[in-house]
Order: structure tokens, then sequence, then C-alpha cells
């Protein structure tokens, strides 16, 4: 009899453990209801952080640009005033967040069980400790564009008063001896230069500076000894050219800006074209489209890595029954290059991987039987790393 009993219990304790420990159901199940011991997991999914450098350049003609080819024979000399923007540089990232569209909810049919998460819910492991750290967050600081609200101003270096004395000569009559005579007079006045004798003035004293710097060059001293700091002294001549220079060419300020831009692949895509912003030559960087700017636009070309792997398990839940119960989700991530383009340039392209391009699946819900079942993820994929029942 007691070994009857035995029997019958043996075989209850078996058909109990052939029971599913795990059920795994994604939360977008319109007929899930929340019971006791159920949580909620999410897999990775990465979102593409663009920085963008656009350099902007303000050319300012100079003052004396009119005179420029007859006192200095510059020609096509600019005049009138420009903004130009262009593109610099571009810095493509990833982001790992918790994909809504992949968040799952497990019910487990025991209460002894160790499910570890990320900081952002992403799961990382089943059955074993992991050591829990915190992912890195770009945070990268982004300048405030900034713009030129007044013109250049040009100093005029000219090292001459700007006023002369004009002299004004009339004449009075007079009479000597009952003679009438006419006698002149003369009347000094302080006026202002005109704007040419300036011009003018600025040239002959920028070729002083040409010809002083030309004889520090060729050793044409005026002691017998050279000066200490030749180096330095035409170093500054240089600078002081580039000023008086400046009056007549014009005067080009350049400011740089960044910008970030985010975008997230869905997971259908086999390829995607974007416009990430408008790029205005006056007005910088625009989010909508106006009369002088450019779209400039964001490529994901997905590779399709997991392809053959997406018909072949559907191939198999073609031919065989699907489970009731299901265990952990996971993924078999993809890969896509990302390109920035405009027309036919292409300012910068980077192969990269995206989790979401990839083929979700499920590990067998029997496999979970199992009590010393160890299941590490990829909490930046949501691949299975490892499986041991150690």
């Amino acid at each position: 009899m007691k070994k009857l009993i035995y029997i019958l219990v043996s075989l209850m304790f078996v058909s109990c453990s052939l029971i599913a420990q795990i059920n795994v159901v994604p939360v977008t199940d319109s007929e899930l209801q929340i019971k006791e011991n159920s949580f909620i997991y999410s897999l990775p999914r990465v979102t593409i952080n663009i920085n963008v450098t656009v350099e902007t350049e303000y050319f300012f003609p100079g003052p004396y640009q009119k005179y420029a080819d007859k006192y200095l024979t510059l020609k096509n000399t600019k005049p009138e005033a420009s903004t130009t923007c262009l593109i610099k540089n571009i810095e493509i990232t990833t982001i790992t967040e918790p994909d809504p569209n992949a968040t799952y909810i497990v019910f487990f049919k025991k209460n002894k069980f160790l499910l570890n998460y990320s900081y952002s819910n992403i799961i990382k492991s089943f059955g074993i400790s992991d050591s829990y750290e915190f992912g890195q967050i770009d945070n990268k600081s982004l300048t405030i564009p900034s713009y030129l609200n007044d013109n250049v101003q040009f100093a005029d270096m000219s090292v001459k008063r700007n006023f002369i004395n004009i002299t004004d000569t009339t004449y009075k009559v007079i009479q000597v001896d009952s003679i009438f005579q006419k006698i002149p007079v003369y009347n000094k006045v302080i006026t202002s230069k005109e704007f040419e004798q300036k011009a003018e003035e600025a040239a002959n004293y920028l070729i002083k500076i040409r010809k002083r710097k030309f004889k520090l060059m060729t050793g044409q001293f005026e002691t017998e000894t050279p000066p200490a700091d030749v180096k330095t002294m035409i170093n500054e001549l240089e600078k002081l050219e580039e000023e008086y220079l400046a009056l007549f060419i014009g005067k080009t300020v350049r400011i740089e800006n960044k910008y970030n831009f985010k975008y997230t692949p869905g997971g259908n895509v086999k390829e995607e074209k974007i416009v990430m912003f408008y790029l205005s030559d006056e007005f910088g960087v625009v989010e909508n489209e106006i009369s002088d700017s450019e779209p400039i636009y964001c490529l994901l070309i997905n590779h399709g890595v997991t392809s053959e792997i997406t018909r072949f398990y559907n191939r198999q839940t073609e031919l065989t029954k699907k489970d009731k119960n299901k265990g952990l989700f996971y993924r078999i991530p993809g890969y896509a290059s990302i390109k920035i383009v405009h027309d036919d340039i292409q300012y910068a392209e980077q192969i990269i991987m995206v989790p979401q391009c990839g083929y979700i699946n499920y590990l067998p819900s029997k496999l979970f039987k199992n009590k010393t079942l160890n299941i590490i993820f990829d909490e930046n994929s949501g691949s299975v790393k490892t499986i041991s029942n150690e």
C-alpha cells in the first residue's frame, strides 16, 4: 500500500513538473490581464543621435572697395555683403533605450526566480545575478546658435589727421590816392577730407608697410647688428598689413554652430529617407523650407542580415502549431547604413547595429522547467549571450 502511494505521489510530481513554469506575452495583447507573479521587461532599440556642426561665413565689403583697383590694382573685389552656410562636421552616435513595441509581461508559475534589468528596464539576465551598472548617457553640451547682429566695424587705420586746411581766397577793393585796387584776402578753413583722399592715404601707408616688411625679410637693417626680434616685427607688420588690406578687400567672419537631431528607425523598413533639416545661407539651419534653403536628408539602408532567419522561423510557424506558452523574447539584431546626404553630396556614412531592424524570437517555455537555468542577454542588442544550467 505504501509503495502504491509513493508511485502516485511521484506521478503527480512529474505531471506538475510538465506544466510550463513561465509564459511571456506582449503588452500590446488586447486580452491581457494582469495577475500575480507578473513582471514587465523591454527589449532595446536604437535611436540615432546626430550632431551637426555648421559654419556660417559672413563677408563684409571694405569701405574703400571702390578704390581698390585705382590705388592698389586689386581687381574683382566684392562690393556687397554676403552670408554662406556649410556643413563642417557630422558625428553619428547611438542611444540605447527601451522599445515600446517590444515590451512584454512575464507570468511565472512559481514564486522563486531571478530576473535582472538594466537601469532602463531592459532585460539583462534570468536566473543569475548580474552586476548593476548605470548606462552611459550621451550628454554632450551643444552651443547655442549665435549670429552677427551688427556689421563688422572697420577701424580707420590712417596715421594722418582726418582734417585738412583749405585756403579760401577772396578779394576786396580799396582806394589808394583816388585809385581803386583789388587786394586778395586769404581765409583758412578746416574741413574733413574727402573719402577718396582717405583711401589714397590708406593705400600709400599699406605700401610703406610692405616696403618696411620687405627690408626686414631681406636683411636690410638700419644698423649693422640685426634686431633680436626680427620675426616678431615681421609678424606685427603682417597683422597691420591685413588690417589695412581689409579696408579695400573686405573682412570675413566665421561662426560655428552645433545642432543635434535624433532619429528612431522603424522595425520593418528596408530603406527610409527623411528630411533632418533645411540649410539656408542666410538663416543657417531651419526646420521648414524657405526660398533659399536646401534639404539635408538622413538615409537609412537596412542590410537585411536577418532576412533568411525571418523566413526560416516563418516556415517553422506554418509547419508546426503555435506554442500556447512562450518563454522570454529576445532579439537577433540587424545592421543598417546611416548616411547624411544632400542630392549627390554625401556628408557622412556609418554602419551601426539597429536591433529593431532584426528579428524577434522567443525561447521555449519548457526550457524554464530547469531550476538552474541561467540566461544572459545583451542589453544593447537584446540578443542572447549565454544559456547554461549551472
